[in-house]
Order: C-alpha cells, then sequence, then structure tokens
C-alpha cells in the first residue's frame, strides 16, 4: 500500500513538469507598413514596436526570412474625452489597421489589429506637456498593438 502512494505521488510530481515553449518560426522579417492616416510617423514607431516584440518572444528579425508581416494602418483617432472650462483636458487614443503573415508557398493569414483598449492620457498643462504625452500615449498604444499583431501572426 505505501509503496503504491510513494509510485502515485512520484508519476503525479513528474507527470506536472514544466517545459520552455519554443517559437512556431526561428525568424520572421518585417516588410512594409503603410499608414494611411493623417498622423506622421506611425509606420516607423510600429516597425520598432514589432522588432521589440518579435525580438522578445524570442524570434529573430532576418529580411531573408521566409515568413513576413506586412500591414497598414488604417485608423488613428486622438479625441477629447473630459473638458475643464470648454478645454480638453483628458484624450483617448485609439489605432486599428490591417495585416497580413505571409508564409513559404504563398500562404497567407490576414488579420486586424488595434489597440485592445483606447489608450488616454490627462494634461492641463502648457501645449508641449499635451504633445508630449500624447506621443509618450501613441507609444505605448503601438507596442500593445504590436503585442497582438505578433499573437495574431505567430500564435494563431
Amino acid at each position: 500500500m505505501k509503496k503504491t502512494i510513494f509510485l502515485v505521488i512520484i508519476l503525479l510530481t513528474f507527470s506536472c513538469s514544466y517545459r520552455v515553449l519554443r517559437p512556431a518560426y526561428e525568424s520572421i522579417s518585417v516588410g512594409r507598413i503603410e499608414n494611411k492616416t493623417s498622423e506622421h510617423g506611425l509606420e516607423d514607431r510600429l516597425t520598432t514596436a514589432l522588432v521589440e516584440e518579435l525580438m522578445k518572444n524570442g524570434i529573430r528579425v532576418d529580411k531573408n526570412s521566409p515568413y513576413k508581416i506586412e500591414g497598414t494602418i488604417d485608423r488613428f483617432e486622438l479625441k477629447g474625452v473630459a473638458q475643464k472650462d470648454e478645454v480638453s483636458v483628458q484624450f483617448e487614443v485609439f489605432i486599428e489597421g490591417g495585416f497580413v503573415f505571409k508564409g513559404p508557398e504563398g500562404k497567407e493569414h490576414r488579420f486586424r489589429a488595434s489597440t485592445i483598449f483606447p489608450q488616454t492620457f490627462s494634461s492641463e498643462g502648457a501645449l508641449e506637456e499635451v504633445l508630449s504625452l500624447k506621443e509618450s500615449t501613441i507609444n505605448s498604444a503601438l507596442k500593445d498593438m504590436a503585442q497582438e499583431i505578433v499573437s495574431g501572426a505567430v500564435f494563431r
């Protein structure tokens, strides 16, 4: 009886082992990201965020990879959501686009990606402070979007 209990405990202990997951792709190329909005520079900033996110997930970024992520930024919204004395003091940023993950032999996976939740920032300060917070919030929104793109392409 004691041997059976001991054996069950040993089997349960070793059957619940952890293992390191490897990414499904060794390398991915980040292709052209087209910005169809009026907000200047989003394509470059999203490309940088995508490269960082791929590397965080253990995927090498290589222009010669048979796998490629490309896409367009279709929508950028910056809107005031709260006012004080008829001046906007709280803002919301929302970004959305369409992307394609291309594999060897012409296989394609198309999907939409966006900032899952709008990013917000508040400021009652000078215009320079508002612009600085806007840029910081856009970068944060693009990082969130890059996470969703990598998740949609690599971990689908």
